[in-house]
């Protein structure tokens, strides 16, 4: 996809049909959707969601497993770091553990939430990035 694709007003979306490596429909697509709030825009500033979503549908029968996709991983990159952290969430309601989690990982900055997947970064970066990848089974030190 490439950058003036990227839908640059919130609650707009965009799909991206997707083909295989020789070249025909897979019935896959990637939706991006600018969720973007408050007065972010102006700033240049978007939160974006790249969800990948399967086309096939299953009939009365057993589901096909042609039409199944099965640990997709997908990546979204630019030339430059320009992917900012979430900012983090704090309020008086939060319960101790809540607290200790901030304090141990205040260094740590979360680039991406996965849904049904786990994203991973460079974990040096600490402002900015340029890459997040997803992945099916994540790892950990």
């Amino acid at each position: 996809m490439k950058p003036k694709e990227i839908p640059l007003r919130s609650g707009k979306s965009i799909d991206k049909y997707l083909i295989d490596k020789t070249g025909k429909a897979i019935n896959l697509k990637l939706n991006v959707r600018n969720r973007t709030q408050g007065n972010n825009s102006a700033k240049g500033i978007h939160l974006l969601t790249f969800t990948l979503i399967n086309q096939n549908s299953g009939g009365s029968e057993n589901i096909r497993n042609e039409d199944c996709f099965f640990q997709v991983s997908f990546s979204v990159a630019a030339n430059e770091k320009c992917f900012l952290p979430y900012k983090v969430a704090v309020s008086k309601a939060d319960k101790e553990d809540e607290k200790s989690n901030r304090l141990l990982f205040r260094n740590k900055k979360t680039f991406a939430v996965g849904h049904g997947c786990s994203p991973k970064w460079d974990d040096n970066e600490t402002e900015l990035t340029n890459s997040i990848i997803t992945e099916a089974i994540p790892s950990y030190e």
